[in-house]
């Protein structure tokens, strides 16, 4: 009989210890979720940033070239209210979501991107409930949606910069 309970018992240790390993490995494992960062998109607007990582408080530097010879255009009203438009990667979802960053009422407006235009932008965090000075941590990258036609319609194109991180 007490071979029995013996047995029992180290049959129920070991088995606590699987549960205990299990949920430890659960733990660190959602804590480290990998995303990959994405590369920047080709085309003739490139985007590039001054970093590949920042911290929560640090503005980003981004830097819109038109690499090509044709003038382009594209609305504002996307973040810090330029024709910019930060997003974020949501893990859970897997898509990219648009970070807001503009609260101005009236309509967008049509700005051009000329011809051989290298052009430096800085978008300042903002975008926490809980610190309006900070970003989340994460996955970013900036887009731009862009058009040939001067009222920003038509059949518009995307340009995308590399991801960057932000820990």
């Amino acid at each position: 009989m007490r071979e029995r309970a013996g047995g029992a018992l180290a049959l129920a240790s070991v088995g606590t210890l699987v549960v205990v390993l299990a949920l430890a490995g659960c733990n660190s494992s959602s804590a480290t979720v990998k995303v990959p960062v994405p590369t920047a998109a080709p085309g003739a607007l490139q985007i590039t940033l001054d970093r590949k990582k920042y911290t929560p408080s640090q503005p980003f530097g981004v830097t819109v070239k038109n690499t090509s010879q044709t003038d382009y255009y594209a609305l504002d009203g996307q973040s810090s209210c330029t024709f910019l438009q930060l997003q974020h990667f949501d893990a859970a979802k897997k898509v990219w979501v648009i970070v807001e960053g503009c609260e101005r009422v009236s309509q967008a407006n049509a700005l051009a991107i000329p011809a051989g235009l290298s052009e430096p932008f800085t978008l300042a965090p903002g975008t926490k409930a809980s610190n309006p000075n900070a970003w989340d941590a994460g996955v970013y990258r900036i887009a731009i949606r862009y058009s040939a036609q001067a009222d920003a319609g038509g059949a518009a194109q995307a340009a995308y910069s590399a991801g960057f991180v932000v820990q």
